[in-house]
């Protein structure tokens, strides 16, 4: 999924479940209510604040700045390299790593 309205309004849905404007109906969001988490920085950052109680993580550009990675371990794993190895995100942009790191996470949560 690209950063845009749809992945924040999963964001919203998967992350921030406790919010008002939220429906059982993905396609039924108001999408000015919804921050637009997958483009805006100070927007992605509340995803990382959030995010903060379940995971360790990284960001880090590329080396040719063309791509943002997030490695992450869940915080009741061992902070081994394999961990970090197996836990990572790849994306144009860092609001858009945030939000699809996110994503995984509450996925592997819900499992």
């Amino acid at each position: 999924m690209k950063a845009g309205r749809e992945l924040d309004a999963k964001i919203a849905e998967k992350v921030f479940p406790d919010k008002e404007w939220l429906s059982t109906n993905i396609l039924d969001f108001n999408f000015w209510e919804v921050p637009a988490y997958s483009t805006d920085i100070k927007a992605a950052w509340l995803v990382v604040e959030k995010m903060n109680l379940l995971v360790a993580y990284q960001l880090c550009q590329s080396h040719n700045a063309s791509k943002w990675l997030i490695t992450y371990v869940h915080k009741d794993f061992d902070d081994t390299e394999e961990c970090w190895l197996e836990n990572y995100v790849c994306a144009d942009t860092a609001p858009e790593a945030i939000c699809l790191t996110a994503l995984k996470i509450m996925e592997a949560e819900n499992e």
